[in-house]
C-alpha cells in the first residue's frame, strides 16, 4: 500500500492482498460501498492510496458460486462450468488448530496464515512466510482477473473523486516568533509541502491560497489555469521547509509522521515510514543549509518534541509488539546509542505519548489506557527526571496544562463523567491538592482545554451541539487559580460542527477554530478574545 491523497478499499471476508495507487493524504475518513458482479468493495479516503481486494462468494456468469460444498465428497469442479474455471478463487489450504480458552474449545483451520515471525515481518514485509505470501500472490491474481473489465469503471471513479477535491490546497498558516508555519499542496502533487512564511505576511498568504482555489474550481482549460496561475504571486518571504514528494519520490509506500521545527527555528524534525510498518524513522533537517544531519532516530513512533534550547529531542520507542514502551531523550549531533532512557513504561496494556503543554514549559509523558490515565512532566529547559502528577488510578482520567505555578487539569476525577477543570499547585500537583476551577455540570461534556495567556479556553458539547467557551484566568486571594468573566463563542446557525485548533504560542489573545454546518463549508476563523472579533481566513 501506498500512502496519498486518498485511498480505493475494496473489501470481502477473506483475505487481503496489496496494490499500490498514490494520491494525497486527506483529513476525515469517507467510507462508500461498491457492487461488481457479487464481490462488495468499499472506497475508504483516510490517507492511503491502496487497493486491497478481499472475496466474497464470487457471482460467475451471473450464477451465485457458494463454494462451501453439500459433503466432503463435493468438488469444485462438480458445481461449475469449465468457463467458469477460469474464475474459480484459490482455495486457501485448511490446517484445523484447536485453542481452549474460558472451558470453550473452537477450531480456527486457516491459522496458518498468521506468520509466527510478524513482528519481523512489520519491519520488512521480505520476511513474510512463502506460503502465506504465495496465497496472497494467487488472490491478487484472481481479483486482477475478476475485476477487470472494470477498470475503466475504477479510473473514472478517481477522477471524479479527485475532481472534488482542491488541487492547490494549504492550511491556515499558525504564527510562532517571527515566522509562521503551515502546510501546503502544489497542483498535481501528492504529497504535502512544509513551509513557513513572515508572519507579518500571514493576511497576504490567506488572499494568495483563496485566489488558487478560485482559479482551480473556476478555470476548467488547463492552458488557462496554468497562465492564470503565473500571474498569482505567492509572498517573497515563502520557505519550502520539507517536499514530501521528494521523499516520496520512487518509493512503494511512504507516510509522513509528526514534524516539528525547533524554537530557534534553525532545524526541522520529522519521522517517515517507508514500509508501512508503523516503526517511523526521524531525521533532523538544517533550514539554513537545507542540508540533513546524521543524526537517525529509529523504531520510533512518530512523536517527537523539542526542549526549549533546540538541543535535545523527545522521542517514543516503540517496542516488538508495536506499543510506545520507551522515552528517550536524544541530544542533537549524537547517535542513538547514546540517547538517555526518561521512561520505561511496565504495563503492556498501556500506551505513551509526548507532547507540550501551551505554554511550552513542560514536555508531558502520558500513559494511558481507555479508562485511565498517569501523567509525567519534564522540564523542557532540560528533560531530565520526569515528575509525576498522580499516581494511576483505575478509572481515573486526567490530562494537565501549566499556569505560573500551577497545573491547570482537565478530568473526570469525584464522579465527574463529563469532566471538570481542577487546579493545584506545581509544587504538589497530586489529586489530593486538586481542587475545583470550572465544576463539574451534568449534561455539558468538556471535550478539551487549552491555556494562553490570562484566559483558559473550554471546548464543550452540550445538547448535542459543540461549543468554545473562554474564562478569564486570575489569581485568588488564597495563590490558587480563579476561573472568572467567560464567554461563548457566538455561532448563529442551528446544527454546525466546531473544532478549537491548536497553536504554537501562549502570549497571545487568539485562538483559531473551524466551523462548518449543512449548508456552511468547512471555514477557519481566527478569534480575539479581548475584542471577541474573529477573522475568516480560509473557506474549504
Amino acid at each position: 500500500a501506498m500512502s496519498g491523497k486518498f485511498a480505493m478499499l475494496f473489501a470481502g471476508n477473506i483475505l487481503q492482498s496489496v496494490c499500490a495507487l498514490a494520491f494525497r493524504p486527506a483529513v476525515y475518513p469517507i467510507g462508500i460501498i461498491h457492487t461488481v458482479g457479487s464481490i462488495s468493495f468499499s472506497s475508504s479516503f483516510s490517507g492511503a492510496a491502496a487497493f486491497r481486494p478481499m472475496l466474497t462468494t464470487p457471482d460467475v456468469s451471473k450464477n451465485r458460486l457458494h463454494l462451501r460444498c453439500p459433503s466432503q465428497s463435493c468438488k469444485v469442479s462438480d458445481i461449475v462450468t469449465s468457463a467458469e474455471k477460469s474464475l474459480i478463487p484459490p482455495m486457501p489450504k485448511e490446517i484445523p488448530v484447536e485453542y481452549t480458552l474460558h472451558g470453550r474449545t473452537r477450531v480456527d483451520p486457516f491459522a496458518w496464515m498468521k506468520d509466527e515471525n510478524w513482528q519481523s515481518v512489520l519491519r520488512d514485509p521480505a520476511l513474510l512466510r512463502q506460503d502465506v505470501r504465495s496465497h496472497l500472490e494467487d488472490e491478487n491474481r484472481y481479483v486482477d482477473e475478476v475485476l477487470g473489465k472494470t477498470k475503466p469503471l475504477q479510473e473514472q471513479l478517481v477522477r471524479e473523486m479527485k475532481g472534488r477535491i482542491e488541487g492547490a490546497e494549504s492550511s491556515v498558516p499558525s504564527p510562532d516568533g517571527p515566522f509562521a508555519y503551515f502546510f501546503r499542496y502544489v497542483e498535481g502533487a501528492e504529497h504535502p509541502q512544509l513551509s513557513r512564511i513572515s508572519r507579518a505576511d500571514i493576511p497576504l498568504w490567506c488572499s494568495y491560497a483563496a485566489a488558487l482555489s478560485a482559479t482551480a474550481s473556476n478555470v476548467t482549460n488547463i492552458t488557462a489555469k496554468e497562465a492564470h496561475l503565473t500571474e498569482i504571486a505567492p509572498p517573497a518571504s515563502l520557505e519550502t521547509l520539507l517536499d514530501v514528494n521528494a521523499l516520496a519520490a520512487g518509493l512503494d509506500f511512504f507516510r509522513l509522521g509528526g514534524s516539528h521545527h525547533s524554537p530557534d527555528h534553525s532545524r526541522l524534525a520529522y519521522a517517515v515510514d517507508v514500509k508501512g510498518s508503523e516503526y517511523y524513522t526521524i531525521s533532523i533537517k538544517n533550514l539554513a543549509s537545507v542540508d540533513l544531519l546524521a543524526d537517525e532516530l529509529v523504531n520510533t513512533s512518530g512523536e517527537v518534541v523539542w526542549s526549549s534550547d533546540s538541543r535535545y529531542l523527545v522521542y517514543g520507542k516503540m517496542d516488538d509488539n508495536h506499543r510506545e514502551k520507551w522515552v528517550y531523550r536524544h541530544e542533537v549531533g549524537t547517535a542513538q546509542g547514546d540517547d538517555v532512557l526518561l521512561y520505561e513504561e511496565p504495563d503492556d496494556g498501556f500506551f505513551v505519548s509526548v507532547s507540550k503543554t501551551d505554554t511550552g514549559r513542560f514536555i508531558v509523558i502520558d500513559s494511558h489506557d481507555h479508562e485511565t490515565s498517569e501523567v509525567r512532566l519534564l522540564d523542557a529547559a532540560f528533560p531530565d527526571a520526569p515528575t509525576l502528577v498522580h499516581p494511576r488510578q483505575e478509572g481515573l482520567q486526567y490530562e494537565v496544562e501549566d499556569y505560573g505555578d500551577r497545573l491547570v487539569i482537565l478530568t473526570n476525577a469525584d464522579g465527574a463523567v463529563d469532566f471538570k477543570v481542577m487546579e493545584s499547585p506545581l509544587a504538589s500537583p497530586g489529586k489530593e491538592s486538586w481542587a475545583d476551577l470550572v465544576p463539574h455540570k451534568a449534561g455539558t461534556f468538556v471535550r478539551g482545554i487549552r491555556v494562553i495567556e490570562g484566559h483558559l479556553v473550554r471546548a464543550e458539547r452540550s445538547n448535542a451541539l459543540p461549543s468554545i467557551v473562554a474564562a478569564k484566568l486570575s489569581r485568588g486571594s488564597g495563590g490558587g487559580l480563579v476561573a472568572g468573566e467567560e464567554h461563548r463563542v457566538a455561532m448563529e446557525e442551528e446544527a454546525y460542527s466546531l473544532g478549537l485548533a491548536g497553536g504554537y504560542e501562549f502570549n497571545t489573545s487568539q485562538i483559531r477554530f473551524t466551523y462548518s454546518s449543512p449548508t456552511t463549508p468547512e471555514s477557519t476563523f481566527d478569534y480575539d478574545l479581548a475584542s471577541r472579533r474573529r477573522e475568516l481566513r480560509k473557506v474549504q
